[in-house]
């Protein structure tokens, strides 16, 4: 847990050298996680269990937050391999204590904290967002 906190406050920072190794720190993380996956090991499941939902907000808010400014495309590299791992069906058990399965839970977990986000736009440019 302390790992994570670290990689979030680095990626969260003002300053753009701390918020870039942050980022690629993640990135680097959730490859390996992933490769892991991959050849058998089940640290996956338990590590996207306990910190996806936290690592996808985290980034969002980054992302959404007109502060931060650079670091762009890495915040985008990083929404895209959580919701790689989702479509991809490397993850095979229910992660999320709802009824839906993985891909429609998170789905509806983005319509939801980019409808928080953007409350200008309507839901169902928020759902096309999404569903892209």
């Amino acid at each position: 847990k302390n790992v994570i906190n670290v990689i979030v406050w680095a990626f969260r920072h003002s300053q753009y050298n701390i918020a870039e190794l942050g980022l690629d720190t993640l990135k680097f993380l959730l490859d390996g996680v992933n490769q892991a996956r991959l050849q058998g090991h089940n640290i996956a499941d338990f590590f996207y269990k306990e910190y996806f939902l936290q690592i996808l907000n985290e980034v969002f808010v980054v992302l959404t937050d007109s502060f931060h400014k650079a670091n762009f495309s890495q915040h985008v590299t990083i929404i895209q391999t959580l919701i790689q791992v989702v479509d991809s069906g490397i993850l095979v058990e229910n992660l999320f204590s709802s009824e839906d399965n993985n891909k429609n839970f998170v789905y509806k977990y983005i319509v939801n904290i980019n409808a928080q986000a953007f409350t200008h736009i309507n839901k169902i440019q928020i759902e096309s967002f999404a569903l892209a």
